[in-house]
């Protein structure tokens, strides 16, 4: 039996990414030539995904170096990460052990480590806290890489908005006072908290305002998805008519997670189906297998009126404040409706408009909770 096509929850490249080639257009057209972009995404939208199919495709002269900053709690631990990153993407092993780089970080002294499996790293010791001219080093170390190999290095923050666990508004300010000379470098900050990324890069007493260009991330569009659906389901034996596709896409929306978890799951039921039967036996198997996460999430909810108006949100689609919505589901007030939903959006429960993020969360409520 051929492995199932369909992965979801984890970053794919290559063969296994789907659409996107507008984004991949715009990342080429404004980073190759020295300009930055803020990603906002929300998770599972497969942010990281295009950034690493980004980097996969060669460029002559351009080298990108990725950072997850999601787990980062000091400013040693980024310091570290764009010191080997950077190194360890631009310079070739016989590089790294000439001490082509010892030039560039005089202050941090950094050392040569030659792992048994041939590897080389450079470890830069942080005994205390980064002092400014140490850290101030690390910052523009990029640049000096660049300039020495003649080349653009574009520097990409994942999870930008992690920084606000470390120094915060002083480390912004650190690093917009280094970046904006930087000639050689361009830079990428990603991130799926676009409230905090907003509060960053829009609000104008913040030292990151307006440096760079926003780019927001949404579904996939059904043109690039259908084909891709398609060929995945033919190339390995199964079947799928366009109207168990298209159907699959309406339920999704483009979700580029939601709908390859969804097709993983429609793939095994079997060859043929009946689009409704199938369609509806998958998302049964999703919240089956979702259902200890889901109940950990309902058991978090205290309020009696977070839960009542998320098994509202639930069946009616999206909030309202109408009189006939808030008796149905014993909502008590509007205002009682308006905290709520500030809070489950505060939990990112629910998204801008209301409405439930996790389609298949979605479905829980309605199967595993309540039924109007």
């Amino acid at each position: 039996m051929a492995p199932n096509p369909f992965l979801y929850g984890t970053v794919v490249t290559g063969k296994n990414f789907v659409g996107r080639s507008i984004e991949l257009k715009l990342l080429q057209k404004e980073l190759t030539v020295g300009k930055s972009l803020i990603l906002y995404s929300e998770r599972r939208l497969g942010k990281t995904s295009l950034l690493m199919e980004f980097i996969a495709r060669k460029r002559r002269n351009i080298i990108p170096v990725y950072i997850d900053l999601y787990g980062m709690t000091t400013k040693e631990d980024l310091g570290k990460q764009i010191v080997n990153k950077v190194i360890n993407n631009a310079y070739t092993k016989i590089e790294k052990i000439k001490g082509s780089v010892k030039n560039f970080l005089k202050s941090l002294k950094p050392k040569l480590i030659l792992s048994p499996d041939g590897n080389v790293t450079i470890d830069v010791t942080v005994e205390k806290k980064f002092g400014e001219d140490e850290f101030v080093e690390i910052l523009d170390f990029p640049q000096k890489v660049a300039e020495e190999k003649k080349v653009r290095i574009i520097m990409i923050f994942d999870e930008f908005q992690e920084i606000s666990l470390m120094d915060g508004v002083a480390l912004e300010k650190q690093m917009r006072a280094r970046f904006q000379h930087h000639k050689n470098v361009s830079y990428v900050f990603s991130g799926s908290r676009e409230h905090m990324l907003k509060q960053i890069f829009e609000e104008q007493t913040r030292a990151f305002y307006k440096f760079a260009r926003p780019m927001k991330l949404g579904p996939i569009p059904a043109e690039d998805f259908r084909p891709f659906i398609s060929l995945k389901f033919k190339r390995t034996g199964g079947k799928a008519s366009d109207e168990i596709i298209d159907n699959i896409l309406d339920y999704t929306g483009g979700n580029p997670y939601l709908t390859q978890y969804l097709c993983h799951e429609v793939w095994y039921i079997t060859k043929n189906p009946k689009w409704k039967e199938v369609i509806d036996a998958a998302v049964e198997n999703i919240v089956a297998q979702q259902s200890i996460g889901y109940e950990h999430i309902w058991d978090e909810l205290k309020s009696r009126h977070q839960r009542s108006l998320l098994i509202a949100i639930a069946n009616e689609g999206k909030p309202s404040y109408s009189s006939e919505f808030i008796e149905k589901y014993r909502l008590k007030s509007q205002s009682n409706v308006e905290k709520s939903l500030k809070m489950l959006k505060n939990r990112r429960i629910l998204d801008e408009e209301g409405r439930l993020k996790d389609i298949f969360f979605k479905e829980w409520l309605i199967r595993r909770i309540s039924k109007y």
